[in-house]
């Protein structure tokens, strides 16, 4: 079963890395992939799925890392197994999201959730309607409701199964919140959200919204 080459990566500040296969059926190690996925799952670690279209020579393994590489941040160990057409990062219990916070609006209405890396906002009820999906957001997920904003990256629609909603408690009116570059601040008109050093932001409210 150990056919096809494979090789490991390691992350900013090397406390990361990735077992990587470039080949949609045959795994470098099998057995020892599987008990990876087993032992971290058992446990109560998480899995996340990152599409993409690696070719036989893994010549998109890095840009599938780099998209997954948001979703990490302060993650102490990762196991990304690329197989075919999609990536399986496996976060260790105990460290997935372990800045995340989660807070809603007043109303409970809006609910967000922001690391240093990632701030995400999604609304209950609204007004307003997302604009077309892209091509990129598969069908069978969820899309517009609610705007997501990357570290060094404009402002997108959310396109996730999940939901942000109920994450946390209310921010009142006029406070904010801030992690790393990232800061929100709860308004009556609704909840914005920018980064203050590479740019990019959101405002999100059940009557409108804006991104840039």
């Amino acid at each position: 079963m150990a056919r096809g080459p494979a090789e490991r990566l390691q992350f900013g500040g090397g406390a990361r890395d990735a077992v990587v296969t470039t080949s949609a059926f045959h795994f470098f190690d099998q057995p020892a992939a599987l008990r990876e996925f087993h032992r971290i799952l058992a446990s109560g670690g998480l899995a996340a799925r990152s599409s993409g279209q690696p070719n036989d020579r893994g010549g998109d393994v890095g840009n599938i890392l780099g998209r997954l590489e948001p979703m990490i941040h302060h993650v102490s160990r990762l196991c990304a197994v690329v197989a075919g057409v999609f990536a399986v990062s496996l976060f260790a219990p105990g460290t997935a999201k372990a800045d995340i916070v989660g807070f809603t609006s007043p109303s409970g209405n809006i609910g967000c959730m922001i690391d240093s890396s990632s701030v995400r906002c999604d609304v209950r009820d609204r007004v307003w309607s997302p604009p077309p999906r892209p091509a990129d957001c598969q069908s069978t997920m969820g899309y517009g409701q609610g705007i997501v904003l990357t570290v060094g990256q404009p402002a997108r629609f959310v396109c996730a199964g999940d939901t942000a909603l109920g994450g946390g408690p209310p921010l009142a009116y006029g406070d904010k919140i801030t992690k790393g570059s990232l800061e929100c601040e709860s308004k009556t008109s609704g909840m914005s959200c920018w980064d203050f050093v590479y740019g990019g932001s959101f405002e999100i409210s059940r009557d409108g919204y804006q991104l840039s």
